[in-house]
């Protein structure tokens, strides 16, 4: 037997033992799960106004809003990870306000009352003219679920989640979840059964179909890179993949990595140009 064998089988029992753990008691993995996030906290620019559930960037007279969903498995909110990314959108992108929010998380609420919760904190911004979206790790599922509803009043009544009548013109993927199913049954079982459990017709929470521009980042080294290689190869969407063997998930939330101030540009070219 060689070395391997027995390090494979190892790393084997400590996967066991942490889903077994996960099956008894939740919550307090969830609370180790932010000791081992790598991105920081920011403040955000001046021209912010920060509310309990989200924070506005805006400047007099804009008539384009850019939606950040932001990520956390649905076990996670924190807006101050997301400032950095979106200071520099900010900065650049003077023609758009810029919002990011909080939504209700697991395991005290299902991600159908995420989506509530979205649905609400937008109907507050009607007053805009064009509306563009990037959904970051979960972040993407939640805001594809939302286009998916906005676009098919079937799939909002299935969703149990009405239509409100915002509809993003251009939507980009960054390291994102888009669809509830994974290539391994176990963990697409496990993502049901924690994740999604408590949520009407879940099947239907899913990126896939729209048809609208889409801008894909990812990462080959980061942990949902299959679905990024299996949505894009789904849809006619433009994809910037960075090689880097060393970047971490969280990579677009940290400027020091130059393949983030090159995401930053890309997103900035893609929202300009449509």
């Amino acid at each position: 037997m060689t070395l391997w064998y027995f390090v494979n089988t190892i790393l084997s029992l400590l996967c066991v033992i942490l889903i077994v753990l996960f099956i008894i008691s939740p919550a307090p993995l969830k609370k180790s799960m932010e000791q081992y996030i790598l991105a920081r906290d920011s403040d955000p620019a001046t021209n912010t106004k920060v509310e309990d559930l989200y924070t506005l960037y805006s400047r007099p007279n804009n008539k384009k809003l850019f939606v950040w969903f932001q990520g956390g498995a649905f076990l996670l909110n924190n807006r101050k990870t997301s400032y950095g990314i979106l200071n520099a959108l900010n900065d650049a992108l003077i023609e758009f306000d810029i919002l990011v929010f909080d939504y209700p998380l697991r395991f005290s609420y299902s991600v159908h009352d995420a989506m509530l919760a979205t649905n609400k904190i937008l109907d507050q911004f009607h007053g805009y003219n064009e509306y563009y979206a990037a959904g970051y790790s979960a972040g993407a599922l939640l805001m594809g679920s939302f286009m998916q509803k906005e676009l098919n009043k079937e799939i909002a009544r299935k969703m149990d989640v009405p239509v409100i009548g915002i509809q993003f013109k251009a939507i980009i993927g960054i390291c994102g979840l888009y669809q509830t199913e994974f290539d391994s049954t176990l963990l697409t079982s496990l993502f049901q059964f924690y994740i999604m459990r408590g949520t009407p017709n879940k099947k239907l929470y899913s990126c896939y179909g729209l048809s609208v521009p889409t801008l894909v980042i990812g990462a080959t080294a980061e942990f949902l890179y299959t679905q990024t290689k299996k949505f894009t190869k789904s849809t006619g969407c433009k994809l910037k993949v960075f090689q880097d063997t060393s970047l971490p998930h969280e990579f677009p939330l940290m400027l020091e990595f130059p393949e983030t101030k090159e995401s930053v540009e890309s997103m900035i070219e893609f929202l300009r140009a449509n």
